[in-house]
């Protein structure tokens, strides 16, 4: 009886160290990113974070807070997720999205999401609300080129291809039109006619495949190429809009700009 105590207190000191390794270590800020970026700053930032997580043999985290602005809260959510595969690497963060227009930006945290205390949410929604006066909405642009792959006509998209956040996703695009009745995509072509009513009809193609139904669908020409020097490219902007016009002047050129 006597010697219980002494038993009990030993057992304890035993314990102690399992019990201090079960414990989630507290995560550290690593990088943060808020306001305006482009796409080569937020790939640089993510190869730096991978590296130290490697360095550090732990497991990160990436806070996304999100905007007012869906459409680009669901290209850059994208892009942190498919960033691994995109690399070639195994998975070592995984990507928590917040709803936060007062914040918005990135945080890289060295910690699995647990020591963060926080409960991961799904997939920002594709919603977008447009009202009844709205101007058409921007929703992305690329370069392209129609080509024979293994004797195949196909699109190849030259914007950027190794990093660009935001790309002419069309079945992205079509999850937009769905979530808004009455919205129109327009599609707005520059560069020489006939190779951009070649990559018209690959691209109309490609838009049936992606769901999007003919009648959600226009596309328009509005002449020479603005900004890309190869003759064989032709300019493509998508729009979203509830106005239903024949008229490119409806839409202001952003292919420049981003």
């Amino acid at each position: 009886m006597r010697i219980f105590p002494f038993i009990l207190l030993f057992v304890l000191l035993m314990a102690a160290p399992k019990l201090h390794g079960q414990e989630t270590p507290k995560a550290l800020l690593f990088d943060e990113l808020t306001g305006n970026y482009n796409c080569e700053d937020l790939l640089a930032r993510l190869d730096s974070f991978v590296v130290e997580l490697g360095n550090k043999r732990v497991k990160g985290t990436i806070i996304f807070n999100q905007s007012d602005d869906p459409i680009d809260g669901i290209f850059i959510y994208q892009r942190l997720s498919a960033y691994s595969a995109m690399r070639g690497i195994s998975n070592l963060f995984s990507v928590v999205s917040k709803y936060n227009p007062s914040r918005p930006g990135i945080e890289f945290w060295m910690g699995h999401e647990k020591s963060l205390r926080i409960t991961p949410t799904s997939v920002p929604t594709y919603r977008l609300v447009i009202s009844q006066d709205s101007k058409p909405i921007y929703f992305s642009g690329e370069l392209y080129e129609r080509t024979k792959i293994d004797g195949k006509w196909t699109l190849l998209g030259y914007d950027c291809a190794a990093c660009c956040v935001r790309r002419l996703y069309l079945f992205v695009l079509g999850a937009f039109l769905d979530a808004n009745p009455g919205t129109i995509g327009y599609f707005i072509l520059r560069g020489n006619l006939h190779r951009s009513d070649q990559v018209k009809s690959l691209l109309r193609k490609d838009a049936l495949k992606a769901g999007l139904s003919p009648s959600r669908v226009r596309f328009l020409y509005a002449g020479f190429k603005r900004i890309n020097s190869v003759h064989k490219l032709v300019e493509v902007e998508a729009f979203i809009s509830l106005k239903k016009t024949t008229s490119t002047k409806d839409f202001p050129y952003q292919l420049a700009t981003n």
